[in-house]
């Protein structure tokens, strides 16, 4: 398993360890991958694996690496390498001279291999407040074993190749929250479709063509501020995949080819959303902490 280690007082990040989990790189991780955000399934479950339950600086630990700078995004695997983005630059209260980092880490060794750098697009949201907490790089990168795509939110959607060629960007807007806590969610995959949840940049849900970045369609709506959540899949009995995406009072479903509402359910969870659904067989569950409300929906419907 892979963790980041803490920077105190902030709840960021500057370092991947890897953790010795007591199998071989070539079983569970390094041969499934853990592709994105939550892992294959989006579920954080790594099949077979048998992790530690204790350790130390010392204990347990196969490697240790230093980052460009500090991040709260997670850490993705494709083949024998770890790829993670961080941000540096803001920790001096100055969002003008922030920059984004996408590291290249080989598994084994813990060897930092390369790093592609990005500066931010201006202007950015002030290092101040809430967005202290997590910084500049919280979304998790997402790969189809051939790409690895990043979010980074303001400054736009980037595609690399697994050596850090850039093969293509776009940008999804430059709005901003009424409380400007910056970027959050991570991109998934759907096929040929990479999907964005730019709910903080751009108000849409976008689909994007995962080989040109061109754009698919887009599914916009004001009620969409502050969801920061990560959409998932869902498939029906039937065998229909629907696009979930959780926002303030309501759950969705979206038709994966069009972008267009199939379902919505009605919740008691309102404010800020972050959890990603979590979807099992054909039930989707959906939860916040504040206020403290959870839901579980049967998906195939139409309409309400």
């Amino acid at each position: 398993m892979l963790y980041r280690l803490l920077q105190l007082p902030l709840a960021i990040l500057t370092a991947a360890i890897f953790v010795d989990v007591m199998w071989p790189l070539t079983s569970c991780i390094a041969g499934e991958g853990w592709p994105q955000f939550r892992g294959a399934a989006a579920t954080g479950v790594a099949n077979d694996s048998r992790p530690p339950t204790k350790w130390s600086a010392t204990e347990n630990v196969r490697w240790k690496v230093d980052l460009p700078g500090a991040g709260a995004s997670s850490p993705i695997i494709t083949g024998e390498r770890v790829y993670v983005t961080c941000y540096s630059g803001a920790q001096e209260a100055r969002s003008d001279v922030a920059q984004r980092h996408l590291s290249c880490i080989d598994l084994a060794t813990g060897k930092l291999l390369w790093t592609e750098s990005v500066p931010a697009a201006k202007p950015e949201d002030a290092y101040q407040g809430f967005l202290r907490e997590h910084g500049y790089a919280s979304n998790t990168p997402v790969t189809d074993g051939e790409r690895i795509y990043v979010f980074y939110g303001k400054s736009g959607v980037f595609a690399y190749d697994l050596d850090g060629k850039e093969l293509w960007k776009i940008s999804i807007g430059q709005d901003a929250s009424n409380r400007r806590w910056g970027s959050g969610a991570s991109l998934m995959l759907a096929g040929d479709a990479l999907i964005v949840n730019a709910s903080e940049e751009g108000r849409s849900i976008r689909a994007l063509n995962k080989r040109t970045g061109e754009e698919l369609w887009k599914s916009g709506a004001e009620t969409l501020e502050l969801s920061y959540s990560t959409p998932n899949l869902a498939t029906t009995a039937d065998g229909r995949e629907d696009l979930v995406v959780a926002i303030a009072g309501e759950v969705w479903g979206l038709n994966l080819e069009t972008g267009k509402l199939r379902w919505y359910a009605q919740t008691q969870i309102s404010g800020n959303i972050t959890p990603t659904p979590i979807v099992e067989s054909d039930v989707v569950y959906v939860t916040c902490g504040r206020p403290v409300a959870s839901h579980a929906i049967r998906v195939g419907g139409k309409g309400d």
